[in-house]
């Protein structure tokens, strides 16, 4: 195996809209700092995301100490501050319950014209707890399952070979950590614990896919069934599809594009093993 690196690094500061390309990225145990610890909620306090609401992905984000800059193609730009108010909402994010501070009025009243139905954005404070399922009991931000998420560019371009005029953007898959090098398709399958940088990562499980990948990540338009109708075909086990490795944090550093990666240990069996054995 030959050399590997950071090739790119993003952000996405309000979970399920525009992701942030960023040169070098602080981590801490929830995730990348500024990394999905805001979040849009519906009527009943339960989480939106493009899954429903593609036009999420026109929602652009900037961010800072003091909290986001938003705005879309069409709309006017905003500023939203990280609340200090005492208030706490309980929100729920798929199987758990977890409390957020409620964004201002203003806000929540310019996103809800964006999607056309009412919606709050909320700030998970430092006082709230939700952990990773499973034994490994890090702490998680209002990401899916796992503080963070790599995809790797050999895999990558394998898909986009197999996909007739098609040309998927690593975007797509909305990463943390996009990882290039000369290595095999899929290697990133048998990785366990790796080194970026300085820091160091467990890698959990695969990513298991959802919609989301069909749609496109700037446009924020269903493209139809590509990339699942393809991955399908030959990453499906146990009724899911999978690309990509879900990771919490080992050891902390700064990591940054470029950094070397190293594959620290191994696991037994890649997807097609598994496969091969039912």
């Amino acid at each position: 195996m030959g050399s590997i690196r950071v090739q790119e690094l993003f952000i996405y500061p309000i979970k399920s809209t525009q992701g942030i390309r960023v040169q070098e990225m602080e981590l801490t145990e929830l995730g990348p700092a500024y990394d999905r610890r805001w979040m849009l909620v519906g009527e009943k306090n339960e989480f939106l995301t493009q899954r429903k609401f593609p036009q999420l992905s026109q929602l652009f984000v900037e961010f800072d100490e003091d909290g986001l800059h938003l705005f879309t193609p069409s709309m006017r730009r905003i500023k939203v501050r990280v609340p200090i108010t005492r208030e706490r909402i309980d929100v729920k994010i798929w199987q758990d319950v977890t409390q957020a501070i409620p964004a201002d009025a203003e806000t929540n009243q310019w996103i809800s014209e964006l999607l056309r139905i009412n919606v709050t954005l909320v700030y998970m404070p430092e006082s709230s707890k939700r952990e990773v399922r499973g034994k490994s009991k890090s702490g998680l931000s209002f990401a899916d399952t796992h503080p963070f998420h790599l995809i790797t560019t050999p895999s990558l371009i394998d898909l986009n070979n197999r996909i007739v005029n098609e040309n998927l953007l690593s975007l797509c898959f909305r990463p943390n950590i996009v990882v290039e090098g000369d290595f095999a398709p899929y290697d990133e399958d048998q990785w366990d614990l790796i080194k970026v940088g300085e820091a160091e990562f467990r890698c959990q499980e695969w990513c298991s896919r959802c919609q989301i990948p069909t749609i496109h990540p700037f446009i924020g338009v269903r493209q139809g069934s590509e990339p699942l109708n393809t991955l399908e075909k030959y990453r499906l086990w146990k009724q899911e599809i999978w690309f990509g490795q879900n990771m919490i944090l080992v050891s902390k550093a700064k990591i940054r594009v470029g950094d070397p990666v190293s594959i620290l240990t191994r696991t037994e069996n890649s997807l097609a093993e598994m496969q091969a054995h039912g």
